[in-house]
């Protein structure tokens, strides 16, 4: 188990730190000609792949056929699961909102939306803003998936099966948010998930404090995110919820 975890380790954090440093963190520069380009999103794709090419790495050095362990994931019964794994990220948010205003925050549309809320008024740009969460839930839930499902093969289908053995899939996600949290630790650290782009709201977000402030998000997610798996007995269900976190956090108004 020791050589597959190496190996995974090394095909998704190595190959996403090379990926971030040598290709996506240089086009994060407005000034660079490339940034409006198609290049960013498919870089980022690319990164959000390679934890499923570390457990087909994993796998092989363990003996096993990657092929044949990947066509044995199962959807389960959607029925079951869909409804909680679609609409969890988009409660998460509507609960943050208020959140934000007991504690002291402001909720004013800024960026290319508050230009939009600026002209139209706040009636329209409510139904606007429905409008984007309902786009949200459809390529959360399909487009997004495929690509989340890329990711959650390995946090949450090989490392939690490795790790449950020995410490239980409540400590597992937790060990596994971590791990997940600092797997995006160039990025963030560059300012990229905390308004680093041009348009966002207030200053861009780097160093340690918003790494820390990361991983605090990504191990509670990770529970949800396990729990999840638990419950539905896929790693279908983390990925569509990954998906919509995504797409939800890509839309977001406010």
């Amino acid at each position: 188990m020791i050589r597959g975890l190496a190996t995974f380790m090394a095909v998704a954090y190595l190959g996403a730190y090379v990926l971030d440093y040598i290709a996506i963190i240089p086009l994060l520069s407005a000034d660079n000609p490339y940034y409006t380009s198609l290049a960013l999103p498919l870089l980022l794709v690319v990164r959000m792949l390679l934890p499923g090419a570390g457990v087909a790495g994993a796998l092989v050095v363990e003996g096993s056929n990657p092929i044949e362990a990947f066509r044995s994931l199962s959807m389960g019964r959607p029925s079951k699961w869909l409804p909680f794994s679609a609409g969890l990220p988009l409660l998460g948010y509507l609960i943050a909102v208020p959140f934000t205003v007991l504690m002291g925050g402001s909720l004013s549309p800024c960026g290319p939306l508050g230009a939009f809320f600026a002209s139209s008024g706040p009636i329209i740009f409510m139904f606007a803003v429905i409008g984007l969460f309902i786009l949200a839930l459809i390529a959360g839930s399909t487009l997004n998936a495929v690509v989340a499902l890329g990711e959650e093969i390995g946090w949450r289908w090989y490392l939690l099966s490795r790790f449950e053995k020995l410490f239980g899939w409540r400590a597992s996600a937790l060990i596994i948010g971590v791990i997940w949290g600092l797997w995006h630790a160039p990025l963030i650290l560059h300012g990229y998930n905390y308004s680093s782009l041009p348009g966002d709201c207030g200053e861009a977000v780097r160093g340690i404090w918003a790494l820390t402030a990361f991983i605090i998000y990504t191990t509670a997610t990770s529970l949800l995110l396990t729990a999840l798996v638990k419950h539905s007995g896929t790693v279908a269900a983390a990925a569509v919820a990954h998906g919509v976190i995504n797409a939800v956090g890509g839309c977001r108004p406010f």
